[in-house]
């Protein structure tokens, strides 16, 4: 909460606190870009407040100058990057501030336009991205180019044993799960523990990384964040009712239609927000979408920096619910979890252990977290299917069978009297294996595959 006694206002897209509106004291005016800008009557020590600036060139930086700055020109996307020297830097549109919060005053080059506090650099096309105090409300992301290992602890066969019994325990042993919330659950085929882990999210949200409506592309596939400004009922022939809403995020407008789903228009009331994912198309320069998935804004998720979780809902659980249990589980389970990947294996592919990967999967601390969970979680459904071929190969081959062993001049006498032409060298060898199969003591299960016009004919005669 800031420190005053205005009431604080809070960004509908970020995570971020906002300084109250405050009288402007100073501005810098279109027709005024690398003028200096007086201040009376300044205070010291105090980031709200402006101050005389020392040399020609130099203005007094504050949430007003870069907020009329952000005027100017730009856009509302949100990015961070490094530049040579290791300064960080916040780069939207064609400005950028260097900024830092020990400083009140700071210059702007009048060849490209940037304004200067410290070692910091911010972009002024966004007043979101910069506060009074100069300084990033969302953290840098934890760049991971390996997942991490930890020590793998001695179990003894006791304690797995009870491990994997609380796996297997029903769901109604979680804390805040009751009869009601176990009949919803079971709607998700969720029905112990392991289901519960199991059960990943369908998507993941990431508030630092929206797109604008204004930077909306065909044919994508993209995560808005917007208000509703109006909807109506549109009615067709076929008698079905259609809703229609109209949606803005401060850049622009998004046309989203719903077909055949008139009941909402309970649900989508003007100036609610959501949170829309679908695919993007236009019309006559419009973007628009066509029953995308949706999700009520939900606060928590506001406060929360980083990738949201979105989890497959039924009725009676909400999404804050479903995180808030999921986030129980994970936490206590996550690093109780028995890995059954050797270690070696581990090392060479470059994996994480399995409790680090389920809590990444559910929670992800960064993008690069997720992907390396990510790669976990496919290297062990692919291991566990090719295990399970193995094991059905092992159990039919277990059944004896009749050899039936071909004789070499009976082959050759066959193929000379069948074909009038001598067979292809794939064709030979096709003939040798299947020999070579039936002659031993368990089944056979080949397949045959063969391009149209490759003479498949052979082979069947020779089977």
């Amino acid at each position: 909460m800031p420190p005053n006694n205005r009431r604080p206002r809070l960004n509908p897209r970020l995570s971020l606190w906002l300084p109250p509106k405050r009288p402007r004291t100073s501005r810098v005016h279109q027709n005024q870009r690398c003028q200096p800008t007086l201040a009376s009557k300044p205070r010291a020590n105090s980031p709200h407040s402006p101050v005389h600036p020392a040399k020609t060139g130099e203005i007094a930086l504050n949430r007003h100058t870069i907020r009329d700055a952000a005027r100017r020109g730009g856009t509302s996307r949100i990015g961070r990057a490094e530049n040579s020297s290791g300064v960080r830097v916040g780069r939207i549109g064609q400005t950028a501030v260097n900024t830092a919060s020990s400083s009140t005053t700071g210059t702007i080059n009048s060849g490209r336009g940037v304004a200067t506090r410290g070692d910091l650099s911010f972009d002024v096309s966004d007043p979101i991205e910069v506060l009074h105090t100069g300084q990033l409300d969302i953290p840098t992301e934890i760049r991971l180019a390996r997942p991490p290992r930890s020590p793998r602890p001695n179990v003894d066969p006791e304690a797995a044993t009870d491990i994997m019994r609380g796996l297997r325990a029903s769901v109604e042993t979680v804390r805040g799960i009751g009869p009601k919330m176990v009949e919803s659950l079971a709607n998700l085929n969720v029905h112990t523990i392991e289901d519960m882990l199991a059960l990943l999210p369908r998507r993941y949200d990431d508030y630092t990384r929206l797109t604008s409506i204004s930077r909306l592309v065909p044919t994508q596939n993209t995560t808005v964040i917007a208000t509703v400004r109006r909807s109506e009922l549109k009615a067709i022939k076929s008698k079905r009712k259609d809703l229609w809403v109209e949606f803005y995020d401060g850049t622009g407008t998004l046309h989203v239609t719903f077909f055949g789903q008139h009941y909402l228009s309970r649900t989508f009331q003007p100036s609610t927000q959501f949170v829309l994912h679908g695919r993007v198309t236009a019309f006559r320069g419009q973007p628009q979408m066509t029953n995308p998935e949706w999700e009520q804004i939900d606060p928590e998720n506001l406060r929360q920096i980083g990738i949201v979780p979105i989890y497959p809902l039924t009725e009676g659980i909400s999404g804050r619910t479903m995180r808030r249990l999921m986030r129980d589980t994970v936490t206590y389970w996550a690093e109780r979890l028995p890995d059954y990947m050797p270690v070696t294996v581990l090392e060479r592919t470059d994996l994480a252990d399995l409790g680090w990967a389920i809590k990444n999967l559910h929670f992800p601390e960064g993008h690069d977290h997720l992907a390396h969970a990510r790669n976990r979680y496919v290297f062990d459904e692919l291991l566990l299917m090719q295990l399970s071929i193995l094991a059905t190969r092992r159990e039919w081959q277990s059944t004896p069978a009749e050899p039936l062993p071909v004789d070499d001049r009976f082959m050759d006498e066959f193929i000379a009297s069948v074909f009038p032409y001598s067979l292809t060298t794939a064709q030979q060898r096709a003939i040798a294996d299947i020999r070579h199969d039936a002659a031993k003591p368990i089944p056979m299960n080949r397949l045959l595959q063969g391009d149209v016009g490759s003479a498949r004919r052979p082979w069947r005669s020779a089977r």
